[in-house]
């Protein structure tokens, strides 16, 4: 199937639930809206402010798999209403956490191979420099340097 060939069958199974779809994206939106406004009412130091941000991280994740799966079930026609992603996330708030640690993990493998290879390069370009101008410094020019870099 062609790209095209998927964009008709997502219009044709979303005939008639855009509203509904819409309705939910700004229900998602207007509930973010609302925690980051209390959380900007709260001190931005402090014990309180730490406690606030772990709450709004806890409650993240699970309502944007909430949204998902809105979005799923709407896609498959089945029934759902606009503020449905609140009690989908939370209802599988196990779940969530557990396909974003599991994404988590599977992203910090290359990130550390990706920072142990910068250091081992940036060593390895400063050995280099440094035993360069070191070679050099005995002759009367520094051309040699320049050449190298």
């Amino acid at each position: 199937m062609l790209a095209s060939d998927f964009r008709k069958m997502a219009r044709e199974k979303l005939d008639g639930k855009w509203g509904t779809a819409v309705c939910m994206v700004l229900a998602y939106g207007l509930v973010f809206f609302v925690i980051g406004f209390v959380q900007g009412l709260l001190p931005q130091e402090g014990f309180l402010a730490v406690l606030a941000s772990i709450g709004v991280y806890a409650i993240e994740i699970p309502l944007a798999f909430g949204l998902v799966f809105a979005f799923f079930k709407l896609f498959y026609g089945e029934n759902v209403k606009a503020f449905s992603f609140w009690s989908l996330g939370f209802d599988n708030f196990g779940r969530s956490w557990g396909i974003a640690f599991r994404t988590i993990l599977k992203l910090l493998v290359p990130f550390i191979l990706m920072i142990v290879s910068i250091v081992i390069m940036s060593v390895s370009i400063t050995m280099t420099a440094t035993s360069a101008i070191l070679g050099e410094s005995s002759s009367s020019s520094g051309a040699g340097f320049f050449a190298f870099v």
